[in-house]
């Protein structure tokens, strides 16, 4: 076990990261400028992380294996932050649409 980080890793590490966090609609997409949601992705990026680090275990620096563990609990964190706001979301946007067919029921009347 090496006590420097190798920057490879830590830039798969990062770039892993940041893809995740798009899917979780954390980050927008750089090249659409739009939030793009998909927790089944983001799901298969945490646990391939997971994997990773687990490959790697006995070979990664006291540092690397704290930002690994680091990056994999906060993700899992904003993953759960996500599912707690679907049904929220979609209540809201029924009711959205409930509030525009009303508007659009009220304006025929008139």
């Amino acid at each position: 076990m090496s006590n420097e980080t190798n920057p490879y890793l830590m830039n798969l590490v990062t770039s892993l990261h940041i893809t995740c966090m798009q899917q979780l609609g954390k980050l927008a997409n750089p090249f659409s400028g739009k939030i793009d949601r998909d927790l089944d992705q983001a799901t298969h990026t945490i646990e391939l992380i997971r994997a990773l680090r687990q490959k790697t275990e006995g070979n990664l620096s006291a540092e690397e294996l704290k930002i690994i563990d680091n990056t994999i609990f906060e993700l899992q964190m904003n993953y759960l932050d996500e599912t707690k706001k679907e049904p929220t979301e979609r209540a809201k946007k029924s009711d959205d649409t409930n509030g525009d067919a009303t508007t659009q029921q009220e304006s025929v009347k008139d």
